[in-house]
C-alpha cells in the first residue's frame, strides 16, 4: 500500500473492518458486537459529551443485516419512530443531535416489543438518575447529561430481555 494516497490507505481497512461488521451481525455474536458498539458510543458520550457518527452508522449497519435476518416491518416502524422522536427531542435541545441517529440504530436491532421497552426504559433510567443529580445538588434543571450511557443500559436490557419484559408490561 505504499505509494497510495491517504484515503485510499484507509479504504481497505476500513472495507474489511465494515466486512467483519456484517458479518459479526449475520453470527451467533451479533448480540456481543451490538453491546460493544453501544458501550463504545456510552463511553465516548460519558467522557467527552459527543457521539460520533462512527458508532451509530456500525450499529445501523449492523442492525440492517439483523433486521435481514430476523427483523419484521414492526421493527423498521420502531426504529423509525424511535429516530424520529429522539430527533424531535433533539430539536427542542431536550436530546443531543448525536441521540437520535444512535438509538434509532440501535432499535434496528430489536423487535417491536423490545423497542418499546428499550425507549421506554432509557427514558425512566435517564428520568431518574437526572432527577436524582439535581436533588442532589451535583446538576442543574439547564446541565446537559450524557444520553448515551442511559441509552445503552436500555439497549442491553431490551435485547437481552425486553420481549418477556413486554409481555409482562402487557399482561398489566
Amino acid at each position: 500500500m505504499k505509494g497510495l494516497p491517504l484515503p485510499e490507505r484507509t479504504l481497505v481497512p476500513a472495507a474489511a473492518a465494515g466486512c467483519l461488521l456484517l458479518l459479526l451481525a449475520a453470527s451467533r455474536y451479533g448480540g456481543l458486537l451490538f453491546m460493544v458498539l453501544l458501550g463504545g458510543a456510552a463511553w465516548e458520550d460519558s467522557r467527552t459529551g459527543y457521539i460520533s457518527d462512527l458508532w451509530s452508522g456500525a450499529l445501523a449497519a449492523g442492525g440492517a443485516v439483523h433486521w435481514v435476518m430476523h427483523g419484521t416491518a414492526g421493527t423498521l416502524c420502531t426504529a423509525a419512530g424511535v429516530f424520529l422522536l429522539f430527533l424531535a427531542l433533539s430539536r427542542c435541545h431536550a436530546a443531543g443531535g448525536g441521540d437520535a441517529p444512535l438509538a434509532g440504530a440501535a432499535a434496528l436491532w430489536l423487535s417491536w416489543e423490545a423497542g418499546l421497552i428499550f425507549l421506554w426504559s432509557a427514558c425512566v433510567l435517564g428520568g431518574l438518575i437526572g432527577a436524582a443529580f439535581v436533588l442532589l445538588g451535583r446538576k442543574r434543571l439547564t446541565d446537559g447529561l450524557p444520553f448515551a450511557p442511559f441509552l445503552c443500559a436500555a439497549g442491553m436490557f431490551s435485547y437481552a430481555c425486553g420481549d418477556a419484559a413486554f409481555a409482562v408490561w402487557a399482561a398489566l
